[in-house]
């Protein structure tokens, strides 16, 4: 009986939060209760992060951008993406790679992350999701930032 509710209690937290949108994109995403979410920030159509926790920098990010050229193809366009955050960055590590998913590692200055990165192409835009902690605070967030990630719709 203990079991069970204890089971119960897991799979409330894990479908619970609140699915937020982006009223100008449609995009939306299943964040968890104590998250603070923002819309149309810096160039992100949503922005997510804890409130309050001991993981600072831990954050998920939607990002719209223009269309890809139907000539350049699903792999490309994640290698693309994945060689930008190389770009001005240190110790920089592919740490696997799936698909239009692919988990990497690295710092820019004193700023160090590892990511969860996917790649989303639509006929009209091409969505960048992004899940990244401090590496210190990555395998504690793991499972809330893939879910996260996971949970992204192109339309609400």
């Amino acid at each position: 009986m203990r079991a069970a509710a204890l089971t119960l209690a897991l799979l409330l937290v894990a479908c619970g939060g609140e699915r937020v949108s982006d009223p100008q994109t449609g995009i939306s995403l299943r964040v968890p209760d104590g998250w603070q979410v923002q819309t149309g920030i810096l160039g992100m159509a949503l922005w997510a992060r804890p409130r309050l926790g001991s993981c600072p920098g831990t954050q998920v990010s939607v990002t719209r951008l223009p269309p890809a050229p139907a000539a350049i193809d699903d792999a490309a366009l994640l290698d693309d993406r994945i060689r930008r955050f190389g770009y001005n960055s240190h110790g920089f590590e592919l740490i696997e790679r799936d698909g239009l998913r692919a988990e990497l590692r690295h710092r820019q200055g004193s700023v160090a992350q590892q990511v969860l990165l996917q790649v989303h192409r639509h006929d009209d835009a091409l969505d960048l999701v992004v899940a990244a902690a401090d590496p210190g605070c990555f395998e504690t967030m793991r499972h809330s930032l893939r879910r996260i990630a996971d949970s992204y719709r192109a339309s609400s």
